[in-house]
């Protein structure tokens, strides 16, 4: 395993490259975020979200949903009762759209309703959160089932349209944390 490099943007000390550069990209995308804002059950997430109901977000090195899929357990026990993103190593593809995702979105569900939908997990993995332009503004919202952009809080899905730019801002926020030498 790699060893993470703590990495230090807007006056913040994260614990690995890759931290920074999502909270880079999550400025970029206009979205507030807190870094290790609350401690959970055993668990301090990597960044809240905040928007109108605010998102969790874990930070793991994965190239794939695939790989992504397998750090849900942790976020599953935390205690957490609202909407999650758990994002990888870069921005993916969605599975169906043509468009990028990213990674995974969670959403809790009480355990009285778990039950009687005969799950195990209190939360229900979306699959992939998908990035949009939605009147200009930067969103994201499920790849299935919900569609409603939680940035914005709306569900007037037929506006939404490719964010045709996060590549770049992607790029842009590794360069803003890149390596220099001291």
């Amino acid at each position: 395993m790699i060893p993470a490099i703590p990495t230090t943007y807007r006056n913040v000390r994260f614990r690995s490259r890759l931290e920074a550069k999502w909270a880079a990209f999550f400025d970029l995308l206009g979205w507030p975020w807190l870094y290790e804002p609350i401690d959970l059950n055993g668990y301090i997430p990597d960044f809240i979200l905040q928007l109108p109901n605010p998102v969790l977000v874990e930070v793991k090195p994965a190239f794939s949903f695939d790989e992504l899929r397998k750090h849900t357990a942790k976020i599953d026990a935390s205690g957490w009762e609202g909407e999650c993103l758990l994002v990888g190593a870069c921005l993916l593809r969605a599975e169906t759209w043509d468009r990028h995702s990213l990674g995974l979105l969670g959403q809790f569900v009480p355990a009285h309703e778990a039950v009687e939908a005969g799950i195990e997990a209190h939360f229900y993995w979306y699959d992939p959160a998908i990035l949009i332009d939605n009147k200009g503004h930067a969103g994201f919202n499920a790849e299935y089932n919900s569609y409603s952009d939680r940035v914005a809080e709306d569900n007037d899905w037929k506006n939404y349209k490719r964010l045709h730019n996060a590549d770049a801002l992607w790029a842009k926020a590794g360069n803003i944390v890149q390596w220099k030498a001291a």
